[in-house]
């Protein structure tokens, strides 16, 4: 991470600035020959009984914590399996005083009630830093999806999945993230989730030589911050591997961080060695021997922050 003197910085933005190379990846996307684990991760109560009205816009903001099964960044790529997740969703006519109201899940197992063709909602989810009081019109947008809405009816979703972009999978990587959710419903109901399905999808890339990525790299960074100025200047990086083949490296700006090589590129998190920072992101070693970094870090506690790019070469 990038940091002044005395200064407490961190946290997010959008604008990600190119620094020669190629700029190519393999972090996102691609086919996944090697399979997919799927996870749920809690919700824990921060949507329960939220009373939806017809034909109004309902907005929901809270904090989320998701504890991965494994580092993410030994991961390729993640998505967010709406279709699995539908199971974990209740519409209710009343409020819900357990996980799920059992006279609703009744009817519908005895087919008494059934999707009206006109029940249709739409839902649409913002993410953004740790603390952002803005996370509503934050830019990482995703949506409008459609979803079935109708009291007893396990809902289905239109949309089987959604992966998140880079600048996304950066700030959940962070540990803490604000999400908002807004939902426009066609009746009126209570709304329950309890859980969200995650795919990860394991690299099945080999890694580029340790010849390309082990050493020293200098160059420059530039963040573009919020709650403080904008920060920029000179950088040096000394990779080494750990024991157990992951890649760990330090900074001449006193940050410390681990991470994974898949392909050619190497994914990351960590932060300052005093502990007021945490930062995630990724360096992709271009076909040229420079290499492309790119971060964006939270400030511990939340309320400074930036996105950072460094352009780097291998001395």
């Amino acid at each position: 991470m990038k940091k002044l003197l005395g200064v407490w910085v961190f946290g997010f933005a959008l604008i990600l600035a190119g620094c020669g190379g190629d700029g190519g990846g393999s972090s996102g996307g691609g086919n996944n020959t090697g399979g997919s684990n799927t996870f749920t991760t809690s919700l824990e109560n921060t949507i329960k009984n939220v009373e939806l009205t017809a034909g109004q816009q309902t907005e929901v903001k809270f904090t989320h914590t998701s504890p991965l099964p494994a580092p993410i960044t030994s991961y390729k790529d993640l998505s967010i399996n709406l279709a699995d997740t539908m199971q974990y969703v209740t519409i209710s006519s009343s409020p819900l005083v357990k996980k799920f109201d059992i006279f609703d899940k009744l009817k519908k197992f005895a087919g008494m009630t059934k999707a009206k063709a006109d029940s249709t909602a739409q839902v649409t989810a913002f993410i953004s830093y740790a603390g952002d009081p803005d996370v509503c019109s934050s830019p990482l947008r995703y949506g409008p999806y459609n979803f079935t809405a109708d009291i007893g009816v396990e809902p289905t979703s239109q949309t089987s999945s959604v992966s998140p972009n880079a600048a996304t999978i950066d700030i959940i990587n962070a540990g803490s993230f604000e999400i908002c959710i807004i939902i426009t419903s066609p009746i009126d109901a209570y709304l329950n989730v309890s859980d969200v399905s995650v795919d990860l999808i394991p690299c099945d890339l080999p890694p580029a030589e340790d010849t390309d990525i082990l050493g020293t790299w200098t160059g420059t960074y530039q963040c573009t911050n919020f709650g403080m100025p904008d920060t920029g200047g000179h950088i040096e990086l000394t990779i080494t591997k750990n024991a157990d083949g992951s890649y760990h490296y330090t900074d001449s700006l006193g940050g410390a961080y681990d991470g994974h090589l898949c392909g050619n590129v190497l994914k990351f998190n960590g932060g300052a060695l005093g502990g007021y920072y945490t930062e995630s992101g990724t360096l992709i070693l271009n076909s040229d021997g420079t290499g492309s970094k790119t971060s964006i870090w939270n400030s511990i506690p939340p309320g400074m922050g930036g996105t950072c790019t460094d352009c780097l070469n291998k001395t």
